[in-house]
């Protein structure tokens, strides 16, 4: 079976408030502390040292740099106070303990330094291969596509990108009345507000006329065309317009 479930609930509970997911990062470590106190007279402080060890890691994984190095300090020092003599105390008698302490701290600083540099350097293949698509695409858009069908397909997906959208269809003729539409000039809202379904037309020109348009949906948690970007409504114009210009160079002979 798979252990998406499990990665998903974690992900759930370590999801809310920063006053709660901070709670979490030291709770955790001193809870776990307490559950393995019965093991005190029975295991050797390294394996109890390694378990606690294992549970800094994974709070490193989920928070990252500043909960792992948090986490990493609360761990040592509920180590230090339930399993080094003496006892309850944050005084330490023995130097194996002492090493045991520091690398506690250290490894939960460095379990979350190494989460922080891999998910930095997975946004950043993600911002590389996005933008290496997006040259592809306006390439092929630029030098024209062999046929119609194409040209909208690259239309459609580069609009998707532009805009941060899952759904972007394209229909021929005028938008309808019951949907706004994104112009140069700004946003035409449907006298009706009520009626207006969730999406945002992008008429595409050729020669001065409309020909078709894009239907964009609007992103669940907004209520209108505003909450795309300054930019990517700049750049969705300028496609739509470029649409129409390589629209009208295939329909000539």
């Amino acid at each position: 079976m798979s252990d998406a479930t499990p990665r998903h609930r974690a992900a759930a509970l370590w999801s809310g408030s920063a006053t709660r997911r901070w709670l979490l990062v030291v709770g955790v470590p001193v809870t776990a502390g307490f559950a393995l106190l019965p093991l005190r007279d029975h295991a050797r402080n390294t394996n109890i040292a390694l378990l606690l060890a294992l549970v800094t890691v994974g709070i490193s994984v989920l928070g990252g740099l500043a909960p792992g190095a948090v986490a990493g300090l609360a761990t040592a020092l509920t180590y230090n106070a339930l399993f080094t003599q003496p006892y309850w105390s944050l005084r330490i008698n023995d130097a194996d303990d002492v090493e045991t302490v520091v690398l506690l701290v250290l490894i939960g600083a460095a379990a979350g330094a190494l989460v922080t540099w891999g998910r930095r350097q997975q946004r950043e293949a993600a911002r590389q291969e996005a933008s290496a698509r997006r040259l592809r695409r306006h390439a092929e858009l630029t030098s024209g596509s062999e046929t119609t069908g194409r040209l909208l397909q690259q239309a459609r997906e580069e609009l998707c990108d532009v805009l941060r959208v899952q759904t972007c269809l394209y229909e021929p003729g005028t938008p309808g009345d019951d949907v706004a539409v994104l112009t140069h000039t700004g946003v035409t809202v449907p006298g009706d507000s009520a009626s207006t379904r969730p999406w945002v037309a992008l008429p595409v020109r050729r020669s001065g006329r409309i020909v078709g348009h894009f239907l964009i949906e609007i992103p669940a948690p907004s209520t209108g065309p505003m909450a795309f970007t300054t930019e990517g409504r700049q750049s969705a114009l300028a496609l739509a317009d470029h649409v129409g210009v390589v629209l009208d160079g295939l329909s000539r002979p």
